[in-house]
């Protein structure tokens, strides 16, 4: 097996989990974003910017990101990871990794 091949693990994660990975979420409108401040995190070029519902703040763990993809991807909600290059103003330290979806907390699917 090539080390760029994905395996499989079987793990639970619930609503609340998801809501738990996030530290904060709100109403996804790009068109208030400073040009450049998301990046896109695969290779399919820059964000798409599509009509997503939220935007979920997930920091610095890519782990993270896996549980809510796998969260998201389980649901049959479409997602897209970006990272945020913000930061607090007299910080160095970026928001870090976000997922845009059409999932708002307390959904069901």
């Amino acid at each position: 097996m090539s080390t760029e091949q994905a395996g499989s693990v079987v793990i639970q994660v619930t609503a609340a989990d998801f809501g738990r990975l996030c530290e904060n979420s709100g109403e996804w409108s790009h068109l208030n974003e400073p040009l450049g401040r998301f990046e896109a995190m695969d290779d399919a070029g820059p964000p798409s910017f599509r009509e997503w519902k939220r935007i979920y703040w997930l920091g610095d763990s890519f782990t993270a990101v896996i549980f809510a993809r796998a969260f998201l991807a389980a649901r049959g909600f479409d997602y897209e990871v970006l990272y945020d290059t913000a930061a607090d103003e007299g910080s160095s330290r970026m928001y870090g990794y976000v997922i845009l979806t059409d999932y708002e907390e307390g959904q069901q699917s």
